[in-house]
């Protein structure tokens, strides 16, 4: 390398099974005392395999949530709602008077946080994309109550000889009285 540029490499919790590297180059135009850089990266990974057994026996803690006002009107307005301070069929998910859930809160409920992400499982965070989403939804979830979220993954399958795993979570959303409010479905694509 050039005296213009600076290597940064780096491996992972001491694995050498990882490697980011990151070269920054000074700009060809800049002044020698310039600290324009650009950044090029340059990641490299031998394929782990997922663990099937770790993975399918995972247990994934269930999550309990209180549906607040607050976190209820912040969904509907991150999801465009209340834009027209007009419309009443709007303001009921985003205005606190008469205050309702929309359906589509199912999904974002009980989120576990990145349940996947434990070293025995050989999956590698960054090598993992959101492949797919769906719910089928049972009953309202009313603000105040508290609903509770069970997960477990239901499949593991491979396509593109082993290249691409897709790991299926389904989840059942329940309140305090156990009533069914929702039932999910999140598919995650694992990259090899």
């Amino acid at each position: 390398l050039s005296p213009t540029s600076i290597v940064i490499a780096s491996s992972l919790s001491g694995s050498s099974r990882f490697t980011n590297m990151i070269v920054y180059d000074r700009s060809k135009d800049a002044s020698p005392a310039s600290a324009e850089f650009f950044v090029r990266r340059s990641f490299s990974q031998s394929a782990m395999p997922i663990n099937y057994e770790k993975l399918i026996t995972r247990e994934i803690p269930a999550v309990e949530q209180r549906l607040t006002k607050r976190d209820t009107m912040l969904y509907a307005l991150g999801v465009g709602l209340g834009a027209d301070p007009c419309d009443v069929n709007q303001l009921k998910f985003a205005y606190e008077e008469n205050l309702q859930a929309l359906p589509t809160m199912a999904i974002i409920l009980g989120y576990p946080g990145p349940w996947h992400a434990h070293p025995d499982t050989g999956i590698t965070r960054s090598h993992v994309v959101h492949g797919e989403q769906s719910f089928s939804y049972h009953r309202a979830a009313c603000v105040g109550d508290t609903v509770t979220v069970r997960s477990t993954l239901s499949d593991i399958y491979d396509k593109k000889n082993g290249a691409l795993e897709f790991v299926v979570k389904t989840s059942r959303a329940t309140n305090q009285q156990g009533e069914l409010v929702a039932e999910l479905r999140t598919v995650i694509v694992c990259r090899h």
